[in-house]
């Protein structure tokens, strides 16, 4: 009986505590709200008396010209003039000062969200740590229960507050994406296996299939991702009673040429789906979703809101199709992944690879004034029987772009962008040859001034053979 009332205590305090954070993000809100009505209401004022203004300097100006004009209207209307430049100048600094006092107290809100959190954290980690003790000396099924329905309740809350100081950051707009080299095949193998654990508890069919022509490694903010397609997973599996849950990772284009991809993972599931009268409400924050068979509600609360906003700062987005009966499919896709270029610094076994599958009577030239990338073009094709041309300024080959059929250019990015671009445009001009800038750092930062060119491709330097390898056996063999 103590044992059972203990836990009937700390279950109150969880309950008042997440009631008193509900009142106070709601109160917070509602001045938020406040505050940009003011500013809205302002913005009116001033563009009224703008128009005023306008109206009014036309007037004066109809009297100038009057030659019936009375001198005293005239003072009128300037002394009118005068007052409302004022006035608007005046309304266009409190608008200032409201945005600058909007700004802060926006960052304030973060830093306080940020703040509490972590002062919330501690007694629910507390009470986590109690559960657990109390689980190893507690035995009867009812205050088990009990226990396992406080563990709950502490995860959920943790889980919402920090939905909360995510929303905020993407309100204040300081969210940050850190993009890193990504294994992304290992990242969503590893988010399967995680959850599949969960779905062979319910009995389901969880399966996962990636397109095979999905790079290996990407550009990505892994934690993201990984947040992102885990909770799509979850809502899967906790709102399918039976059937399946399946995992399709799709390429929808692949551009080798700037090395970028854009893909999709699909998730879907054999759940009840969702009723069409819900379906506009499905992205909404704090909001309640009908299930279309069973008349009970999901919980989306926060997750797939702030998901949705996420997926959008990385160039992506989170779609749904559900017919409101027969399951679910949400697709997160992603659009102009950088695939990550490597050099030699970067790559495993550079040498291992064999230039004499090159095709015969093909012409390379090389325009660079770094010697190292000479000697590591010179050494791979000697082993091939590809004719090879270098020069270290664009003026010394321009004779050889001009008299000889050359079907592969490799050019120093610094000489492509000399005097705005204009060696991009000869090589445009008198060749048609393939063109691959060779650069120091990602493509993504890379900007080409004012060129015509449509680079078939880039290499990192210093140069890998590998790379260098698979390069130009796509462009020199097709």
């Amino acid at each position: 009986m103590e044992n059972e009332l203990i836990v009937i205590i700390i279950i109150g305090i969880f309950i008042v505590s997440y009631f008193l954070l509900y009142l106070f993000f709601t109160k917070k809100h509602k001045k938020q709200e406040a505050l940009i009505a003011a500013l809205l209401q302002d913005k009116e004022s001033l563009s009224k008396k703008n128009e005023d203004k306008k109206e009014d300097k036309e007037t004066l100006s109809a009297l100038d010209e009057s030659k019936n004009s009375k001198s005293i209207l005239v003072y009128e209307q300037t002394k009118k003039l005068e007052f409302l430049e004022s006035e608007v100048l005046r309304q266009k600094k409190r608008i200032s000062d409201l945005k600058h006092i909007a700004q802060n107290a926006n960052m304030a809100q973060e830093d306080f969200l940020s703040n509490i959190t972590q002062e919330i954290k501690l007694p629910v980690e507390s009470i986590l740590y109690d559960y657990s003790e109390l689980k190893l000396k507690i035995k009867d099924e009812k205050s088990t229960l009990l226990l396992e329905n406080i563990k709950k309740s502490s995860q959920r809350l943790l889980v919402i507050l920090n939905d909360i100081i995510d929303l905020s950051k993407l309100q204040a707009k300081t969210f940050d994406i850190v993009e890193d080299v990504v294994d992304i095949n290992f990242l969503i193998s590893s988010i399967f296996e995680k959850k599949k654990k969960i779905a062979k508890e319910k009995s389901l069919d969880f399966t996962l299939k990636v397109d095979e022509k999905l790079p290996n490694y990407l550009m990505l903010d892994a934690s993201k991702v990984e947040d992102i397609l885990e909770n799509l997973i979850d809502n899967a599996i906790k709102y399918t009673k039976d059937g399946s849950v399946k995992i399709n990772v799709l390429v929808d284009t692949l551009n080798t040429a700037l090395n970028s991809v854009n893909f999709s993972f699909y998730v879907e599931d054999t759940g009840a789906g969702i009723a069409q009268e819900f379906q506009n409400k499905v992205f909404g924050a704090f909001v309640k979703v009908e299930n279309s068979d069973e008349k009970t509600s999901q919980t989306v609360g926060l997750g797939l809101s702030i998901d949705k906003k996420i997926a959008q700062l990385m160039h992506g987005n989170i779609t749904f199709k559900s017919d409101g009966s027969k399951g679910s499919v949400f697709r997160f896709s992603l659009s102009n992944v950088e695939i990550p270029l490597w050099s030699k610094d970067e790559v495993d076994g550079d040498e291992s690879v064999d230039f004499s599958l090159m095709r015969e009577n093909t012409k390379v030239l090389l325009i660079s004034e770094d010697n190292d990338d000479y000697e590591t073009i010179k050494d791979a094709f000697s082993k091939s029987k590809v004719t090879l041309f270098f020069y270290s300024t664009l003026r010394e080959a321009f004779q050889t772009l001009k008299n000889e059929e050359i079907d592969l250019v490799f050019v120093d990015v610094e000489i492509l962008n000399n005097d705005d671009g204009a060696g991009s445009k000869v090589i445009a001009r008198i060749s048609n040859a393939s063109v691959v800038p060779l650069v120091t750092t990602r493509v993504k930062e890379l900007e080409l001034a004012n060129t015509p060119l449509k680079p078939s491709g880039f290499l990192k330097k210093p140069l890998s053979q590998s790379e260098l390898f698979k390069i130009s056996l796509r462009v020199l063999n097709t």
